[in-house]
């Protein structure tokens, strides 16, 4: 029938084609003669329809009973989707039983009926929609958080539900656009502006004559999410008003393992600093980063830039979740999908910041009102980025640097821009400044940073240049493209509050290393490596175990097939972490060019480590500037761009921004992953799609904040977890749902009960006298590490076996796992593992990984919280490789060694 019904309106709509398109150009007359013409058409057309309809349905009857005679029926059943397709008399009555029972089911799940959906007397209409919106959460949250959820498939379920499992009447809604609506007074208000396609102005209304300022005539619209509605949100959720209070309490002084240790979070916040000694002010940090939904698609250019916001308030287990990530505003593109011009949107923001810098609001938690104070204090910004927002010049330029004074040389040799001298950022007295085996001599010159006032002076000129080669000029010169609208800020000081971004910077390094070592991808063995080494370096590189879930690298040929085994930025963080190239590579290369490059991957593990030692930065800083220096003098002087450069300046900034994983980009690339699939599913308008998706994730998160709805089962987001949080729940209560389940129950025996006497009376201060004997063992589990707050898995099955260490006397003992179990003891679930050690390493001097033989001596019981997180791992000739076990021990020695190295060709 439905075939036969799609027939009859095809041939309808074509014998009234002519009449549909009269009508579209009488919409726009007025009057007795058109009104006539529309009346009389619009009756026609539906007395067609309506005719078609009946006799479709006198003609298809006929054969349904027909084939009902036949012993087959229509089953409309929803359990298998049949759709009305004809199916045995037997398997349309089972369908309809396994219909029955999904019906009962979800009623049960929903709780609504037609009696619930009638207001009353027990019952307000205030109590009614709360209870509608709690039964309509999940499955509003399953369209928000998965990108590629249509709302066709969401209105389909939802009408569904209203329809065959509900029973009538309710108020449930039947479509998406029904949702959207009811919960659409508690979204977060959308502003619309119309701007001139080439981002000249804002337009107050549809562009009917061209732009006074470019001349162009076509128009476009921006939508964006008032700050001052985010931060209201923020304080008007109890959880989140508490948490954001407490983070200045959180401060460590010897140790750095958040930018909330930093002597620049403490100034903020002392009474002399930007929030006059109140905790309750909001720092945030912005980034900006270009992308096009549409490039896998084969369409043509389409460069839209999400502003996204961060809250610094925020402990790092949820500041960088998407769940707590601020979508301010999308930027479209300009015509023929080219890069937007970022000033006027970023006027408006400054607008709103300029508004909040003494905002009055009410504090949920406190219940009190107040005086808010936010600031915008840290900018994460590519390359790119930076030279949109700040207007500077790329990353091509002689003055690519915004952070120092160097000069950059075009190297016409390699048709790149190269920045070298790294001898001058070496104290005066360094060895290295004497080195005659560089390619010039040492100037004697050290760079001092950039100068604000100076660029400021700079940046005036540009602007009030009358020509483009006096602008081109003073560009070249100094690397600034005029002012920007940041400068209105009174507190802005862009060469304190942005920092290169690691991300990039330590792809971008890593891929030019590999590039070096063995070759573009279709010239492998081009490089500094000979074919015998890399076949070397692959069978080592297979030997690699790497704990999982933390790694995502897999044992193979990484240096034959770069491309396939270092996919990503993220691939190229874990090898460059990890010692996998000083492993791989022992015995390769010749001497000087080896020391050279274990000790640049030795600087990088230290200096992306989670969490610092603030007494130890200044050596760190010192090393990053030997290496690059050795870098330059060793190896070929194409490595040597302006990404290189960049690992300086990431070095100087750690003691002000806190470890790198607080300030790079890989939080704000994973959640523009779910811009750039949410954008692709409406190619007509999809900066308004993706806005309108995420005010409705951004209401399904403040509903799971502030408690107002449960969780749907299995639901792990960091959401619940916020909430644990707050409530005082320990971090190993909340984290243990994470762990599988036990795999069996034993007991212990008489020589592990008296080590686990022994430490419960060490923890306790009193003897133990009774405690049970029975443990639950696991094959994987959970901790939460001391120092990073980041969680811990360990294993010990038949797959995989977690590798760890513990310090004895400042050295490291390395076991393997081979028994996990919880014992309970005083009311609490303790963790235990039998570890297995090896006997006592020994630390390799050149490549600085330590190695041990693989059998184990002895075994004994320790509490989980004491060992160290999972090892990469290799076992080659006997011998057990620990690659990412980082140690000082040797380094000195390794250093002064390697810098009375001359090197025997200037190549």
């Amino acid at each position: 029938m439905a075939l036969l019904v799609e027939t009859v309106m095809k041939r309808l709509s074509r014998r009234y084609k002519s009449q549909t398109r009269m009508l579209f150009r009488l919409r726009g007359l007025s009057g007795p003669f058109s009104m006539n013409i529309v009346l009389k058409s619009l009756a026609a057309m539906t007395f067609h329809v309506i005719f078609g309809v009946v006799v479709a349905s006198a003609i298809v009857s006929p054969l349904v009973h027909a084939a009902d005679d036949k012993g087959k029926e229509q089953c409309f059943c929803s359990s298998f989707a049949c759709g009305g397709t004809l199916r045995p008399t037997v398997t349309r009555k089972r369908h309809a039983v396994e219909d029955q029972k999904c019906t009962e089911a979800t009623v049960k799940k929903f709780q609504m009926s037609a009696s619930a959906a009638q207001p009353g007397p027990s019952r307000s209409r205030c109590e009614l929609d709360e209870r509608v919106l709690k039964q309509l959460f999940p499955l509003l949250l399953n369209f928000a958080k998965h990108p590629r959820s249509s709302k066709e498939a969401l209105s389909e379920n939802l009408k569904h539900i209203h329809d065959n499992i509900l029973e009538k009447p309710n108020k449930f809604p039947d479509s998406y656009s029904a949702a959207h609506s009811m919960i659409k007074p508690y979204l977060l208000k959308q502003d619309k502006y119309r701007v001139c396609a080439n981002d000249c102005k804002f337009l107050e209304e549809k562009m009917t004559v061209p732009c006074g300022l470019c001349g162009g005539t076509n128009d476009k619209n921006f939508r964006k999410i008032s700050l001052k509605e985010q931060v209201e949100r923020v304080y008007g959720t109890p959880s989140l008003a508490k948490i954001v209070q407490a983070t200045h309490l959180i401060r460590r002084d010897d140790i750095l393992t958040d930018i909330h240790d930093t002597e620049d979070w403490g100034s903020w916040f002392s009474a002399n600093g930007l929030f006059a000694g109140d905790n309750r002010g909001l720092v945030f940090g912005l980034c900006t980063d270009g992308m096009d939904p549409f490039a896998h698609h084969n369409c043509k250019a389409y460069s839209m830039w999400p502003v996204v916001l961060c809250l610094y308030n925020l402990p790092k287990e949820f500041r960088m979740s998407s769940s707590y990530l601020f979508l301010w505003g999308i930027v479209p593109p300009k015509p023929r999908g080219k890069e937007p011009n970022m000033d006027i949107y970023m006027e408006l923001l400054v607008d709103e910041l300029l508004q909040l810098s003494e905002y009055p609001l009410f504090d949920s938690y406190q219940n009190a009102p107040f005086t808010l104070k936010v600031r915008l204090l840290r900018f994460i910004l590519d390359f790119p980025g930076i030279s949109n927002v700040f207007h500077m010049i790329g990353n091509n330029g002689f003055r690519a640097c915004h952070w120092c004074t160097l000069v950059g040389t075009r190297s016409h040799e390699f048709h790149k821009t190269v920045y070298l001298k790294n001898r001058s950022f070496l104290c005066p007295d360094h060895p290295l400044r004497k080195d005659d085996t560089y390619p010039y001599p040492s100037s004697g010159i050290t760079h001092e940073p950039v100068s604000l006032v100076e660029a400021l002076e700079h940046r005036r000129l540009y602007t009030e240049a009358n020509t483009n080669r006096e602008r081109n000029e003073i560009a070249k010169k100094s690397g600034v493209k005029g002012v920007y609208d940041m400068l209105r800020l009174p507190y802005h000081n862009i060469h304190e509050q942005s920092c290169p971004d690691p991300m990039h910077t330590l792809k971008n390094v890593s891929a030019h290393m590999m590039q070096t070592l063995v070759g573009k991808n279709d010239k492998i063995g081009s490089g500094l490596l000979t074919k015998e080494e890399i076949k070397i370096a692959d069978q080592r590189a297979k030997l690699l175990r790497f704990p999982r879930p933390a790694y995502s690298l897999e044992p193979g040929p990484m240096f034959s097939l770069p491309g396939k085994h270092i996919p990503n930025s993220h691939s190229h963080k874990q090898l460059s972490v990890s010692s996998v190239i000083p492993f791989c590579l022992r015995g390769c290369l010749d001497e000087t060019k080896r020391r050279t490059l274990f000790n640049l991957y030795g600087v990088l593990t230290r200096m992306f480590a989670e969490t610092h030692i603030k007494k130890d930065l200044p050596k760190l800083i010192e090393d990053t500037n030997v290496a690059l220096a050795l870098l330059e003098r060793d190896f070929s002087l194409k490595l040597q761009n302006i990404t290189t450069h960049m690992l300086r300046h990431i070095a100087e900034r750690i003691d002000r921004f806190g470890p790198v994983y607080s300030h790079w980009m890989y939080p704000f690339e994973r959640f523009n992953g779910w811009i750039h699939k949410r954008a692709a599913m409406n190619p007509a308008r999809p900066e308004a799609t993706v806005m309108e998706t995420y005010s409705i994730f951004e209401w399904c998160v403040n509903m799971l904040t502030s408690g107002q709805v449960e969780p749907p089962p299995s639901y792990g987001g960091n959401e619940t977890e916020l909430l644990r949080y707050v409530s005082g729940v320990g971090d190993e209560e909340f984290r243990c749902a994470k762990q599988s389940s036990p795999v069996s129950v034993e007991r212990l025996t008489d020589t592990e009960s008296d080590v686990i006497k022994a430490e419960y009376c060490q923890h306790y201060g009193v003897p133990i006298t009774a405690m049970t004997i029975d443990i639950q063992l696991y094959n994987s589990m959970e901790r939460i590490c001391d120092k990073s707050r980041r969680s811990l898995r360990y294993c010990c099955g038949s797959n995989q076996t977690s590798v760890v260490h513990v310090l004895l006397n400042g050295e490291p003992k390395f076991g393997r796992i081979t028994k996990l179990f919880t014992h309970s003891y005083h009311d609490a679930s303790h963790k235990w593992a039998s570890v297995a050690w090896y006997a006592d390493p020994v630390l390799d001097e050149e490549s600085q990984i330590w190695n041990t033989l693989p059998d184990p001596i002895f075994e004994s019981l320790v509490p989980l919280h004491t060992l160290s997180k999972p090892h990469v791992t290799a076992v080659e000739d006997g011998v057990l490789w620990v690659l990412t076990c980082n140690s000082p021990l040797g380094r000195k020695f390794f250093e002064e060694s390697h810098l009375c190295l001359k090197r025997a060709t200037s190549g």
